[in-house]
């Protein structure tokens, strides 16, 4: 009998690896929502140019990106394998979005170099999860074969040139 502590079947293993992501992720939830709405008083810029889009790219990351990070902490909690591609597909969008604010930003002469650095990140942290998800995925039943017939290995005949 399984006891719940019990790390010795693959099913508990599993769960065991998805909860160490919950704080990872909720570490990311809280800086994202800290940053858009409490801490860094961030207004969405007005204008066309470079860096007001980039700005707008960017608060708009934060806050979005930050409600689905914490989804991600709290399924991540539960111990579903697949709260782990949620989280990548999650980091890796947040990622590529900061890449695309920071490069708005340096183009229209801001600075934006912080946000590259962060997106980069974010994205090594998706691909990573994404990948273990994959690696964590239940082995898959290999069909049973029937072995070659003696007929079909000692025949010649491939059908081809009748």
């Amino acid at each position: 009998m399984m006891n719940q502590n019990d790390t010795t079947s693959p099913t508990s293993r599993v769960a065991a690896r998805v909860r160490q992501n919950t704080v990872s992720a909720g570490i990311a939830a809280a800086l994202l929502l800290y940053f858009s709405y409490g801490g860094g008083r961030f207004n969405v810029p007005d204008g066309d140019d470079a860096v007001a889009i980039g700005g707008a790219i960017l608060i708009h990351t934060l806050k979005l990106g930050g409600f689905a990070m914490l989804a991600a902490a709290i399924w991540s909690a539960s111990g579903s394998r697949h709260a782990l591609i949620f989280d990548g597909l999650c980091s890796m969008i947040v990622g590529v979005l900061f890449i695309v604010s920071g490069a708005m930003m340096m183009i229209g002469g801001g600075g934006g170099v912080l946000y590259i650095i962060f997106g980069v990140m974010f994205i090594v942290a998706g691909k990573r999860n994404a990948s273990e998800w994959a690696a964590l995925a239940p082995a898959q039943p290999t069909p049973d074969r029937a072995p070659p017939t003696k007929s079909s290995e000692s025949s010649n005949d491939t059908g081809y040139g009748k």
